[in-house]
């Protein structure tokens, strides 16, 4: 029996993700829930099948110990492939996690590092007075005039999802910070705890016409979490998306493997 994933399944799916301890992005409940229209999430027996940006459809497992008997099986964490020994396999540059340690967010060393760093230097001149606070119900106004603006310079973008994180805070155990500048919001992150030593970011946005407001928030968090790791998910192989994330230089990369029960 097969059922399209709803909140009601959060507490049993996420406990099954847990369990599982994969360390990529995919196995997070709210993550999936939150795009469960794009990828046409179901609940298959001990799977979630979908079906990824270009079409494909893939199960992603919910016990370790599971027959391979479908497929193709996605995400695959690099620790679980000796259990796939001899079965075709691939990965894709566009399918991986970039993570980041939280000291290198914290002060964007090296050379590398530099236009961030003065993009931030520029923030801080241009909005001496712009701050940044816990993300709480009373700024959800801020927030969706924030979202509006930016939906129409990328209509194709994720605001309709990112709107709907703002509902779901509370149930999801979801945090955020927002950036404030008068009376207005220059930029805000939605995150959640991963695992013991992981934040993963939900989603991130900031306005163009607040330079700098985008590491400015990056470093913000990474000063104020005690978390090691900050989990900033997949490019999706869109270019804007990657030359943003490729510019504060990713500490790890996490691959996540595509595994087909056809023999390789």
């Amino acid at each position: 029996m097969e059922q399209p994933l709803t909140f009601e399944m959060f507490r049993e799916v996420q406990a099954k993700l847990e369990a599982l301890g994969a360390p990529l992005s995919e196995y997070n409940f709210p993550n999936l829930f939150f795009f469960r229209e794009k990828h046409e999430y179901h609940l298959v027996g001990d799977f979630i099948r979908g079906k990824s940006y270009l079409g494909e459809t893939f199960y992603l497992p919910l016990k370790a110990d599971f027959k391979a008997k479908e497929g193709p099986y996605f995400p695959i964490p690099d620790e679980w492939l000796k259990n796939f020994e001899g079965m075709k396999r691939y990965e894709r540059a566009e399918d991986r996690d970039y993570l980041f340690r939280r000291e290198t967010l914290e002060g964007l060393p090296g050379r590398h590092r530099s236009g961030q760093r003065n993009q931030i230097a520029q923030f801080e001149r241009d909005h001496p007075f712009a701050k940044v606070h816990p993300l709480e119900e009373e700024q959800f106004p801020l927030v969706l005039g924030l979202l509006d603006e930016w939906e129409l310079l990328v209509p194709e973008g994720d605001a309709k999802n990112a709107r709907e994180a703002l509902k779901y805070m509370d149930a999801f155990d979801l945090e955020g910070i927002m950036l404030e500048d008068g009376n207005e919001a220059a930029g805000f992150l939605i995150f959640s705890v991963q695992n013991s030593e992981t934040l993963l970011l939900h989603f991130a946005k900031s306005l163009p016409r607040f330079k700098g407001a985008f590491p400015y928030l990056i470093r913000s968090l990474a000063r104020a979490t005690s978390y090691p790791w900050i989990n900033f998910e997949q490019d999706l192989g869109i270019e804007g998306i990657r030359k943003e994330k490729e510019s504060l230089v990713p500490d790890l990369l996490k691959k996540k493997w595509w595994v087909s029960v056809q023999r390789g």
